[in-house]
């Protein structure tokens, strides 16, 4: 253990890192060290800062590099994520400083497409009047690349991503205003484009506006942005859990967070205020600078031991699938789980190679034990976020039946508790089975049911 990896050691349990429930150690040291220099000098949430570290990795790599899950199902790094906290708490600075790199290269990139748009034009007003034969020959018609959005519509996206086919962000600070327009979309193939662009499947776009219809065969859009606790269950009424949508997203929902104080950076920690801005972007330059080529795979098979835990892993939760007898109590979202774990497991891999702590030879166990912590922090996270609508949705009078009973109990209990409060037994039996539904409860084979530690 070196210098650097006891200090953030010691840096992480002062700051209270275990007890939030975010893997903080699974990252190179080099970003250990960059999320807690955050979190004292900009008073980030570490959890919302890791969250969009990954994010931003993601858009940075796109398309340029893959994972082989299995055979010949590969992916690359497509992650949908929502950051969940009350007003204040400070959803969007970490969101900010993790995009701002590729916003700088936006930026650029800009600056640079209107230099020729302006020479192209200029050209274009010279021949005015012209022979043909005297023409100044034109350059190709200047494109502009963009790898981050936040204000379109589905044909602008498509257009912008048939521009940049290595992969676009959409970063919005409120996402809900995000799912309005996919909302106000609902009619068209919108929402079903974002499920298959989730899945890499290609994604047609037909428009009469459009000159050609647009065909993106390796779709790579990162979607990411911020939404308050108190309206989480907006995201629900309008649908996007039922449809699968919601399922997509990798949620962070910390336990409890409250704004935190403002602390007086001593001046002579100037260095600690600048250094995770320089390494970081050292970090998303080395990111954007791997090689894409259309319809050349850059692809990452797991190590031997790497898709031994990784199968282990999944097949374990297979096993807890096929154990549960109804249907109805199978979660849609256990689906999506093992995908996105390992482009997580492939974004881990690029960190640690970024950092110079690994290689992008292939994906390590390493990298592969990482995206299934981080996978678990997501899954837990999502559950509170999940919670937090049940909660909202469940009758208060019920919930008191259930808070009234202990962390274990059968039915005779619960309709004793329900009697107390003036439910009939087949009303107690519907409210079990609704609590299971919440995920507030669960029912073993034998009958007996357990409460959901949240």
């Amino acid at each position: 253990m070196d210098a650097l990896e006891i200090c953030n050691k010691l840096r992480s349990e002062a700051s209270g890192v275990a007890t939030s429930g975010i893997p903080l150690d699974i990252f190179p040291q080099k970003m250990q060290q960059m999320i807690l220099d955050l979190a004292r000098t900009e008073n980030y949430s570490i959890e919302f800062t890791v969250t969009s570290l990954i994010s931003a990795m993601a858009a940075a790599v796109g398309n340029s590099c893959y994972i082989r899950i299995k055979g010949n199902w590969i992916t690359s790094p497509i992650l949908y994520v929502i950051l969940v906290g009350r007003p204040g708490v400070g959803k969007t600075p970490p969101l900010n400083f993790a995009y701002k790199p590729l916003h700088d290269i936006d930026t650029e990139e800009h600056h640079k497409f209107k230099a020729l748009k302006n020479e192209y034009a200029a050209i274009v007003e010279r021949n005015k009047g012209k022979k043909r034969t005297e023409w100044e020959s034109l350059p190709p018609v200047p494109v502009l690349h963009k790898n981050i959005m936040n204000d379109f519509t589905p044909e602008i996206l498509m257009r912008n991503h048939d521009a940049n086919l290595r992969g676009v962000a959409v970063v919005v600070d409120e996402i809900m205003g995000l799912f309005n327009t996919i909302n106000r979309y609902n009619n068209s193939s919108f929402v079903q484009q974002m499920l298959s662009a989730h899945n890499g499947l290609p994604v047609d776009v037909s428009r009469c506006n459009l000159d050609c219809p647009l065909r993106i065969d390796y779709p790579c859009i990162q979607i990411v942005g911020t939404i308050q606790t108190g309206i989480v269950h907006e995201l629900y009424d309008m649908g996007f859990k039922k449809n699968g949508f919601l399922d997509r997203f990798l949620i962070t929902c910390p336990k409890g967070l409250k704004i935190a104080p403002w602390v007086k950076v001593p001046k002579q920690d100037a260095a600690i205020i600048e250094r995770p801005f320089r390494v970081w972007k050292e970090i998303i330059d080395k990111a954007v600078a791997l090689p894409f080529t259309e319809d050349i795979f850059n692809v990452l098979d797991f190590s031997d031991e790497a898709i031994d835990i990784f199968y282990d892993w999944q097949n374990k939760d297979i096993e807890r699938q096929n154990a549960i007898t109804d249907e109805k109590m199978i979660d849609s979202r256990a689906a999506k789980v093992p995908l996105n774990t390992a482009r997580l497991a492939l974004i881990f891999q690029l960190f640690r190679w970024a950092c110079d702590e690994s290689h992008k030879d292939f994906v390590d166990a390493e990298s592969v034990n990482a995206a299934i912590r981080m996978s678990d922090y997501f899954e837990k996270s999502y559950k509170r976020m999940d919670d937090l609508v049940s909660t909202e949705a469940t009758d208060p009078v019920k919930k008191q039946v259930l808070d009234s009973l202990g962390n274990k109990f059968v039915t005779a209990e619960a309709v004793k508790a329900g009697a107390d409060f003036g439910f009939a037994r087949r009303t107690v039996m519907y409210m079990l089975k609704d609590f299971c539904q919440k995920n507030f409860i669960i029912k073993d084979k034998q009958g007996n049911y357990e409460k959901v530690q949240k």
